[in-house]
C-alpha cells in the first residue's frame, strides 16, 4: 500500500565529512511518515457512467489497492441526455460495490479538478481502451495539471476483455432489447 511520505530535514547530528569522522556534516533529508489524520490516499474516478460497466469496474478494482479511498463520481450535466437517472446510477455502483468500505459515491456539476478540491482527492483515476482514449485523457489531465499541478491523473490501461465495451455501445444494445449481462455488473438492477 502506498503510504504518505514528508521530506523531513533532520538537524539531530551532525556527521562525520571524512572518512576518518573528522568535521561536522550537513543536515540530512530523510523519507518519513507524515503524522496527522490526512484521511488518507484519496482518488476520484469521473465519468458519466450511463451505465457503469465493467470496464468501469476493472479500473476501479486496479486503483483499489493504491488508494484508501476511490470516490465514484457522477458528473452531472442537465444538458446532455442520459439513459439512466443520476440516482439509478448512483444506486447502480454503489450495489455493484456494496460492503466495500474503500468506495464512495458521488455526483458534481462543476470541473472535475475544483470537485477533487472539494474532496480532498490529490488524485484523478482516468481508463484508457486504446491511444485515442490516452491522447484525449491526456489532454484532459494536462489542463487539469495547468489549473492545479497538486491533483495528478493515474490512467489505468482496461484490461483487453473489456477494452471493446464503452457506455455508448451499451446503450445503444439497451435501446434494441439486446442483452447486456456480458458488459455490465449486476445489470439485473439497471433493467
Amino acid at each position: 500500500m502506498i503510504k504518505k511520505l514528508w521530506w523531513k530535514k533532520l538537524n539531530e547530528s551532525p556527521l562525520p565529512t571524512s572518512p576518518s569522522g573528522g568535521g561536522e556534516g550537513k543536515a540530512v533529508l530523510r523519507q518519513v511518515p507524515l503524522e496527522g489524520d490526512l484521511g488518507g490516499l484519496r482518488a476520484v474516478f469521473p465519468g458519466s457512467f450511463d451505465p457503469f460497466t465493467f470496464g468501469h469496474k476493472a479500473i476501479v478494482e486496479q486503483a483499489l489497492p493504491l488508494f484508501d479511498t476511490v470516490i465514484i463520481a457522477i458528473g452531472v450535466n442537465n444538458t446532455k441526455k442520459s439513459l439512466f437517472s443520476v440516482e439509478q446510477r448512483v444506486a447502480h455502483i454503489r450495489a455493484v460495490f456494496a460492503g466495500n468500505p474503500k468506495i464512495e459515491v458521488a455526483t458534481y456539476d462543476t470541473l472535475t479538478i475544483d470537485f477533487c478540491k472539494t474532496q480532498n482527492a490529490n488524485f484523478i483515476i482516468r481508463g484508457v481502451r486504446n491511444s485515442i482514449d490516452f491522447e484525449f485523457e491526456k489532454s484532459i489531465a494536462q489542463a487539469n495539471s495547468e489549473m492545479c499541478p497538486e491533483v495528478q491523473t493515474l490512467f489505468f490501461t482496461t484490461p483487453a476483455q473489456f477494452s471493446h465495451i464503452s457506455s455508448s455501445i451499451v446503450r445503444d444494445l439497451i435501446q434494441y432489447k439486446r442483452s447486456v449481462e456480458s458488459y455490465i455488473p449486476n445489470s439485473d438492477i439497471l433493467l
